[in-house]
């Protein structure tokens, strides 16, 4: 998760499964988002939706804290036998797959401008993935990203789409 004060108190909350934890990160990072929605006119929010199964789901407690009042676009996370968490793969191309098949859209209604928010960014595949999605079936004009904390690496894939 890097190693900064918002990317470690994401680590801890995540595997203590610490509802306090998450609405700590919830208040800090509430202000930018809200921020971020107003200058870029966003109309709907996407939440990643986690890919392992926990008691407390991050997402979750942190799109409750959030509390905001725009529509939500409605993704579901599809597993097979064996999940596969992006963190765990190495390879830039099965990352990318990895989000292809496993991100899927649950969403008719059509937006302007779609914030998908994440809690981590490690190469951008599982952002980037979701934004094609949203793209090509009409459902955003225009997607913007949030992590709330990402690799020190760079972003391999996201690009413009």
């Amino acid at each position: 998760f890097g190693n900064t004060k918002l990317g470690n108190l994401l680590h801890y909350a995540k595997q203590g499964q610490s509802r306090e934890l998450i609405h700590e990160i919830a208040d800090q990072i509430k202000p930018s988002i809200l921020s971020l929605i107003v200058n870029a006119k966003i109309d709907a929010i996407g939440f990643i939706p986690p890919t392992i199964r926990r008691d407390v789901q991050f997402m979750s407690v942190l799109e409750n804290r959030l509390s905001l009042t725009l529509p939500l676009v409605h993704l579901r996370k599809v597993k097979g036998d064996i999940v596969v968490p992006q963190k765990a793969l190495s390879k830039l191309e099965d990352r990318i797959q990895n989000a292809r098949a496993s991100i899927m859209l649950a969403e008719k209604k059509q937006f302007k401008r779609i914030l998908l928010i994440d809690d981590a960014v490690g190469s951008g595949a599982t952002i980037n993935e979701t934004s094609l999605k949203i793209k090509s079936r009409g459902i955003g004009e225009v997607v913007i990203g949030y992590a709330i904390t990402g690799s020190y690496k760079g972003f391999e894939v996201i690009q413009e789409v």
